[in-house]
């Protein structure tokens, strides 16, 4: 690393590495699908020179302020309004606790079917310093088999939360669970794996995923509000603030414990109500 400088040698380690054979490519940062085009060329283009004019119409004469005409437009106003209502509605469910927004929402976390394990995936990601994953595995009864955490060193939010996907599939392998079901909160993520579409970022890491879904006999992908996520994001959390990487395995901490005994009650519960309608 000594022929480049702090931050490109940074940026450098923070490249996802396949674990299955996957090829290196060349990919444009600046798009989703990491192909270049002249309109993503143009975005880079007017955010790191101040000698593009923005505000001018490149095909009027006299120059026109095009920018100034269509936000002075009602539509527009309209928009802003609906804009800062939504934000408004954002950031008052930001303060509310998930306890509030569960009963709100009526989202919980659900054991699997009978014979099925469930594992719930999550990463926290800052921009400085390092990510964490979060895998954790539970049976039908509620309890939990097994937690993996990893710290990691990441560029993005989805790429830890792509991480801890794989991170899961490499459990399950080595465990032999041969009926998994895995949830993860990450829409977008959720997304790409159910319909095989590359996201340039990620392209080792679902080469990864892809071929070690291979090996799970069967197995499925199911999204999640963050509500019904809760443990997984827990675990995730206090990893990545672990600086000296305590370990849980004798006692957790009470949050985790309360996470637990909530999800255990309500597979206890559903076990109950299932075996009422049974004839």
């Amino acid at each position: 690393m000594h022929n480049f400088d702090m931050e490109t040698a940074r940026k450098i380690l923070m490249i996802p590495k396949s674990i299955t054979g996957g090829k290196d490519a060349f990919i444009w940062p600046a798009a989703r699908s990491g192909l270049f085009s002249v309109k993503s060329g143009y975005d880079i283009a007017r955010k790191t020179s101040g000698t593009i004019n923005t505000n001018k119409c490149s095909t009027s004469t006299p120059p026109f302020n095009n920018w100034s005409e269509i936000w002075s437009m009602r539509v527009i106003f309209r928009a802003n309004l609906s804009e800062i209502d939504f934000t408004d509605n954002q950031q008052n469910s930001a303060r509310e606790t998930p306890q509030q927004q569960n009963n709100q929402t009526g989202v919980t976390w659900k054991p699997p079917q009978i014979g099925q394990v469930k594992c719930n995936t999550d990463g926290a990601h800052l921009k400085t310093g390092p990510g964490a994953t979060a895998a954790v595995f539970h049976d039908s009864e509620g309890k939990m088999i097994t937690v993996n955490t990893t710290k990691v060193l990441v560029s993005s939010a989805i790429m830890v939360e792509a991480m801890a996907i794989r991170d899961a599939l490499k459990i399950a392998i080595q465990l032999r669970i041969n009926n998994l079901i895995i949830e993860t909160d990450c829409q977008v993520l959720y997304q790409a794996i159910k319909s095989d579409y590359n996201i340039a970022e990620l392209t080792p890491l679902l080469h990864d995923i892809s071929s070690l879904s291979q090996k799970v006999l069967r197995l499925g992908f199911t999204w999640i509000p963050r509500e019904a996520n809760m443990l997984a994001h827990h675990f995730a959390s206090l990893q990545q603030h672990n600086p000296a990487n305590q370990d849980w395995s004798l006692s957790f901490p009470t949050i985790i414990e309360r996470t637990l005994f909530n999800e255990e009650e309500i597979a206890r519960a559903l076990l109950r109500n299932n075996s009422r309608t049974l004839p």
